[in-house]
């Protein structure tokens, strides 16, 4: 049975009981899986997944959740990575499965949570020293407020035409 799923706007754990076989809905299966569907994130490489609806709305939740992901320290990191993965899993009508493709049988079968948040995790790795760079330099820019006039940090126009202004 898995259980660990995240509430994503509380950040709250949430019980959910599933069997080996089936989503929580009772009804959509989770091994030895014919057809997927939209929801589904597919597993693997290639062109098939790449372009699959629900590979694409997996990787748009991961782009959206980047920057906070690498502002978190380590054991907040998991949350942000869980949240996703049950986002993708509690869609409605029914939820997203993770599918890896069995090459002998040529079925679909779920890699599970762990898996799934692992995958997750690494996808919002990918990219990390860029956006670290980009977010350290947005907090070095500054903004540049001219003093009032008259006041003693003003620049006097007459003799001092190049001094700039005071940074905060």
């Amino acid at each position: 049975r898995h259980t660990a799923h995240l509430h994503t706007m509380t950040m709250e754990l949430v019980q959910v009981e599933t069997t080996d076989d089936v989503m929580p809905d009772g009804c959509t299966p989770l091994k030895h899986v014919q057809e997927y569907s939209s929801a589904d994130v597919l597993c693997g490489r290639g062109g098939g997944t790449n372009h699959h609806t629900g590979n694409n709305h997996w990787r748009a939740l991961v782009s959206a959740n980047k920057r906070l992901y690498i502002s978190l320290p380590k054991k907040q990191k998991v949350l942000v990575a869980k949240s996703i993965v049950h986002a993708i899993r509690s869609q409605q009508p029914a939820g997203g499965r993770f599918l890896q493709k069995d090459p002998s049988s040529k079925r679909w079968n779920d890699i599970g949570d762990q898996k799934a948040t692992e995958k997750t995790s690494q996808a919002l790795r990918e990219g990390a020293p860029d956006i670290r760079n980009e977010m350290e330099a947005e907090s070095q820019k500054k903004i540049v407020i001219p003093p009032p006039t008259g006041s003693p940090l003003a620049p006097d126009r007459r003799t001092s035409p190049g001094r700039s202004y005071p940074t905060v």
